[in-house]
């Protein structure tokens, strides 16, 4: 800096203050820090006292000194808004004053008292004089939330416990509500249990309008009372119940209450929700549960999920028709709920052309079935790589489950290409113009193709041998030898700009022929299901499957896959029943190691070592013999050494839950997913310390390229089997005294 901003009429005292201050001052975004004439300060009003000092609002005619940019030097800002505090005794004063957090733009001195006098930022509440609890906002705490009393000493702590959390003025205040407050109530649902009501709250929820700049209350909000039966006495379980409704809004969430009442007449408690929050009173708990879980995810980006009676819609029109499912196009009356930004609330949209898929005899046996596909869409509007959905309803005749989808669903998909794909096949179901021979194979084929989302997806078929050439041999592994071929007719894929299917001729393909494979297990047919037939172009997905052939000569299957360098590691098919244990070491789970059969969680205890890789650039166990000994690290929890600069402490966390000793604390992909995509969200959205973590990281890897562990001349990373090195693991006594013969040789190492 090359100009210090002094005043010849301030004092000795004051101008060492100023100096050290200016001293600090490293860029033009700094604060300059300057003696302020009494006279420029205008509108002086008390509004209290803090501690030691005496604070006053005033209007700074000539304002602060700001760098612009654009000119390229310093300018004022004439009439700004700031505090001023008033020291007693300067001698004492100044120096407390000068750590706190707020802004402080320079000093000043009243010339009848010589007091000194602070400015700083305007960071005091009008009313009661206290500093905002969130000054960027205006937010005081205090004075925005009432203080109504319950009569129930639980409830009232409940409330008072999440109105001291309260922060930011993005969260919801949660407060007592007078049932006085409430007009138009309306049934909307009722169970034995829960009844759930829709009403006009009168004052309305307090809210920040960023417009004005003021907290002002949302008078006539429509909102939701869920009314828990008997609640009067058994409020432990009503408070359960409303805990379900507070999410954090680092989660990208918000809370869904905002406050409880009471019923005078029946005096049962009431939360009082959000309308996107129309609880369901579905008989079915699972699909009740389910509905509740997917609401508890909505912020107010996100499509509203919800229960939707089916007499909601009419002109129902049949699309397709399935063995597992049928297709319907409709329109739904009310509509969805669409948060308006202009209301700052949620409107329905109605009149709105949707998607009916029916599942066949959900009702019965296949509610897990059915929650499985439904979480297969999104509620996210900004996720592009899933299919949309609004709700579940369910067919009063028939009893079975829908999912209402996003129109989009039949519109990019059945409308377009169902039906060229039937011309393709030349039948009303697509499953008829092949026969493999075998029942189960047949049925995974259909079972396949059901799964279909849009046009862009892979076509799971059938596929003769002969439609293979240019066979080489790539790799082994345990159960399975790969090979590159060219299949000559190609895979389906449907042209949008054409409007056909086409099929991609001469595409070079990887062929997994699976060792003694004639007789189809469970697990073969899941080794199948565990590749994707999402869309041909979405980036960063697992590899592709196009279909099932057979070696017309050792009549052995083939699993056709999308071709890729690396096509990992199995184990062997035919052995499973005798427990061979197939694999690269340090990525197999500890329950596999001990003779557990393979579980989607220890595919999960695989991904975080595919994250460890990620993060560090080093193959985990690298310095480590692959032996009995390591098998033994990993089943009694050593996992390979990372430190927080290396990766973000998300990220290492994350992975951390991944590799989880005990299977059933592992994440399951669809959390793993939304951790992911928080991350990304969070990064992008300026989120100060994930960015944070991301850049240290990102700093640390740049200043560390060199950084390589030493390859063990034991450690295999190819697979094998490993049945030598965990034979002992299985009986646990043997495995302690080994590991108290690993320590008294002084072997055993820590990572």
């Amino acid at each position: 800096m090359c100009n210090l901003f002094f005043s010849r009429k301030s004092s000795e005292d004051s101008e060492y203050i100023l100096y050290g201050k200016q001293l600090k001052i490293k860029n033009q975004r700094d604060i300059i820090f300057e003696w302020i004439p009494y006279n420029s300060l205008d509108d002086i009003k008390g509004i209290g006292r803090d501690d030691i000092v005496l604070i006053y609002s005033a209007i700074w005619k000539d304002g602060q000194l700001r760098y612009n940019m654009f000119k390229r030097r310093y300018m004022r800002e004439p009439n700004k808004k700031v505090a001023l505090k008033c020291l007693d005794n300067p001698q004492n004063g100044i120096d407390e004053i000068l750590n706190k957090d707020l802004k402080i733009y320079g000093l000043s001195q009243n010339p009848n008292t010589k007091e000194y006098i602070l400015v700083t930022q305007d960071g005091y509440c009008k009313e009661c004089g206290e500093k905002y609890t969130n000054i960027m906002y205006n937010w005081c705490k205090q004075c925005h939330i009432k203080n109504f009393t319950s009569g129930n000493e639980k409830i009232d702590d409940f409330i008072q416990e999440i109105q001291s959390s309260i922060h930011d003025p993005s969260d919801i205040v949660v407060e007592w509500i007078p049932y006085n407050q409430f007009n138009e109530i309306k049934e909307i649902g009722i169970s034995d249990s829960v009844a759930v009501y829709s009403a006009i709250w009168k004052d309305g929820p307090l809210y920040y309008n960023n417009e004005t700049w003021k907290w002002t209350r949302n008078s006539g909000e429509k909102i939701a009372l869920k009314c828990l039966n008997n609640s009067r006495n058994d409020t432990q379980n009503f408070l359960r119940e409303a805990k379900k409704y507070l999410t954090e809004n680092n989660d990208f969430h918000e809370n869904k209450i905002y406050g409880i009442s009471q019923n005078p007449n029946t005096k049962d408690y009431i939360m009082v929700l959000k309308i996107d929050i129309l609880t369901s009173t579905v008989e079915n708990k699972e699909i009740d549960n389910f509905i509740q879980e997917m609401q508890l995810k909505i912020n107010y980006k996100n499509i509203i999920f919800e229960w939707i009676p089916y007499n909601q819609f009419y002109d129902i029109e049949e699309i397709c028709k399935g063995w597992f499912a049928t297709v319907y196009l409709a329109i739904w009356k009310d509509g969805p709920l669409c948060y308006n930004l202009k209301e700052k609330k949620h409107l329905r949209e109605s009149d709105k052309t949707v998607t009916l898929k029916y599942f066949n005899f959900s009702q019965n046996n296949g509610i897990n079935e059915f929650l499985n596909e439904a979480k297969n869409y999104s509620i996210r509007k900004d996720n592009l790589s899933k299919d949309k959905i609004y709700g579940i309803s369910q067919k009063p005749n028939t009893n079975d489950y829908i999912l209402v989808l996003y129109n989009e669903y039949s519109q990019e998909y059945f409308k377009e290409c169902y039906v060229k794909y039937n011309k393709v096949f030349g039948c009303e179901k697509i499953f008829t113009n092949w026969i493999s021979g075998n029942e189960k194979v047949d049925g995974l084929i259909q079972e396949m193709q059901s799964k279909i989302n849009i046009y862009g997806d892979i076509l799971f078929e059938w596929i003769p041998y002969n439609q293979f050439s240019d066979i080489e041999k790539v790799g082994r592994g345990g159960f399975a030898t790969v090979y590159s071929a060219k299949w000559k007719d190609g895979p389906l894929r449907y042209h949008k700009d054409k409007n056909e299917w086409i099929r991609n001729s001469d595409k070079k393909v990887a062929l997994k022929c699976l060792g003694n494979s004639q007789n189809i297990t469970n697990e073969f047919l899941n080794e199948v299901k565990a590749y994707s037939t999402n869309n041909f172009d979405s980036p960063g997905k697992i590899i592709g499957v196009y279909g099932i052939s057979q070696n017309t000569n050792t009549k052995e299957y083939i699993i056709v896959l999308q071709y890729a360098e690396d096509m990992g590691l199995c184990g062997e098919i035919d052995d499973i029943d005798e427990k061979n244990i197939y694999g690269v070491m340090p990525y197999v789970a500890p329950e596999v190691l001990r003779g557990k059969p393979y579980t989607q969680a220890a595919d999960i205890y695989s991904f975080g070592m595919v994250m460890y890789f990620v993060a560090t650039e080093r193959q985990p166990f690298a310095s480590f013999a692959h032996d009995e000994l390591l098998a033994l690290d990993i089943c009694k929890g050593i996992r390979p050494e990372i430190n927080e600069p290396e990766a973000p402490k998300c990220y290492i966390d994350l992975m951390k839950k991944c590799w989880d000793t005990n299977p059933d604390d592992r994440l399951n992909a669809a959390i793993i997913e939304e951790f992911i995509i928080s991350f990304y969200n969070s990064y992008r959205s300026q989120d100060d310390e994930i960015k944070k973590q991301f850049q240290e990281a990102e700093k640390y890897r740049s200043t560390n390229k060199n950084r390589k562990s030493t390859i063990h001349p034991q450690a295999i990373y190819t697979s094998r089997l490993l049945n030598p090195f965990t034979k002992d693991l299985n009986d646990s006594n043997t495995a302690e005294c080994l590991d108290c013969e690993i320590k008294s040789n002084n072997t055993y190492v820590t990572s």
